[in-house]
């Protein structure tokens, strides 16, 4: 079983060799996860040495990526419809209702030929005779 004298040493010297450090903060996760005490579990060690939980958990995964020799997959970038489709997907069912109301809305405004509520707003130069119209 590794130590907590043997991780010390291995963060004091973890530019060396960081994988090493890697390897024994795994082999220590792997056995206090098995024993199940409270309070004395891989956390409250990092916590302990003063260790980032995200330096640790860095390490663990490249001594993981070298033990397995594992290749890091490279994603596609997604495409519009990915990403649309991603964030769709974390609407809650009130915020679909409301979205739909307001496109039904819209919908009505347009099929009277009305304009929808937003072009309200005073015509700018930009278009002239709608600016003369209005003047």
């Amino acid at each position: 079983m590794v130590t907590e004298t043997q991780i010390k040493t291995a963060w004091e010297n973890v530019k060396k060799d960081g994988k090493k450090f890697g390897g024994l903060l795994c082999e220590y996760r792997d056995s206090v996860k098995a024993q199940g005490r409270k309070g004395h579990g891989f956390v409250q060690l990092l916590d302990k040495l003063a260790i980032p939980r995200s330096t640790a958990y860095y390490f663990m995964d490249l001594y993981e990526d070298k033990k397995t020799k594992k290749s890091k997959k490279t994603h596609e970038p997604l495409t519009k419809y990915q990403r649309v489709l991603a964030l769709l997907k974390q609407l809650t069912p009130a915020q679909i209702q409301k979205i739909i109301a307001q496109a039904q809305a819209l919908a009505a405004e347009t099929a009277k030929g009305l304009k929808p509520a937003d072009s309200n707003k005073p015509p700018t130069k930009a278009d002239p005779k709608a600016f003369a119209a209005h003047a």
